[in-house]
């Protein structure tokens, strides 16, 4: 769980605690959202990214949020981790509508759901420095995104479509899948967001107008690290010829920043300058 200390910390609504009702609407429809953080040196990574996208989200799905409650509920939590001796974990928020009665009628009285949990930092991201030169793996998954005008962009709190898709494969040389959308265009990783750099050196990312999730990580380099660089990216659909033909590719999440891809089934690609140039970006801006 942590630098010396392996008790689980979970809060909810802020108080410790790790017991929700079974009638929380987030268990029984899947009825919220949530937000994967990246806590190094005991640190919240792109808190302002990851808190924007939750109001913008919330008020999409018309989710009472008290933003300034959930901050401090945050802090409160990061103090009981600085106090634990964790100084590195993976904190996930779940924010979902609360309790509710049977039925899809929403209760205008229901309060809203916060909990904050606590996980060890994954051993295979503190491996993930050589990927991070060398590439990694991936495949095509056979699982297709559903098209969504409602849903689209949006971590909300059902993943089946993902879950399944991760049922795919078993094989520890893959890294991650990729999921189309049921007209072939790509779309994301089963836990990533995707780029491309094509033979005009264009950085891609595909369209999530319909489906997929909008990634704090990809905001972050579409908003900030490849404007810095003086580069910029377009979003817009993505077949599999052009993934094919791609110069470079590498995908993106809180937790393991820009990773280059170098294999997918038959095709292959180097570890280019242009995800360098943002790896490096990522880095010094970390620091």
């Amino acid at each position: 769980m942590s630098d010396n200390n392996n008790k689980p910390i979970t809060s909810i609504n802020g108080k410790l605690d790790d017991s929700l009702s079974v009638r929380d609407r987030g268990l029984m429809y899947g009825d919220g959202l949530f937000e994967t953080f990246a806590y190094r040196h005991n640190k919240l990574e792109l808190l302002n990214l990851h808190l924007d996208r939750l109001s913008a989200d919330c008020k999409r799905l018309s989710i009472p949020l008290d933003i300034s409650l959930l901050k401090k509920e945050l802090f409160e939590f990061q103090q009981q981790l600085i106090e634990a001796g964790i100084s590195q974990a993976v904190i996930k928020l779940i924010v979902s509508r609360g309790y509710g009665r049977r039925g899809y009628r929403v209760d205008p009285d229901s309060e809203t759901s916060r909990i904050i949990s606590c996980d060890p930092w994954p051993e295979h991201i503190d491996s993930i420095s050589d990927s991070s030169k060398k590439g990694v793996t991936v495949q095509l998954c056979k699982t297709t995104l559903a098209r969504s005008n409602v849903l689209a962009g949006i971590k909300h709190l059902n993943r089946l479509e993902q879950v399944m898709a991760r049922l795919e494969w078993d094989d520890p040389s893959i890294y991650e899948g990729l999921l189309m959308n049921e007209f072939g265009s790509l779309i994301e990783g089963t836990c990533s967001n995707l780029f491309i750099v094509n033979a005009r050196e264009e950085i891609i990312t595909p369209s999530l107008k319909y489906s997929g999730v909008a990634g704090v990580m990809r905001r972050h380099i579409i908003e900030n690290l490849a404007p810095k660089l003086g580069l910029s990216v377009c979003e817009t659909n993505v077949d599999f010829q052009e993934f094919t033909e791609a110069q470079e590719v590498f995908i993106t999440n809180s937790l393991i920043g820009v990773l280059p891809v170098t294999k997918c089934q038959g095709s292959r690609w180097l570890v280019g300058q242009t995800t360098k140039k943002l790896q490096d970006a990522l880095r010094a801006g970390e620091k």
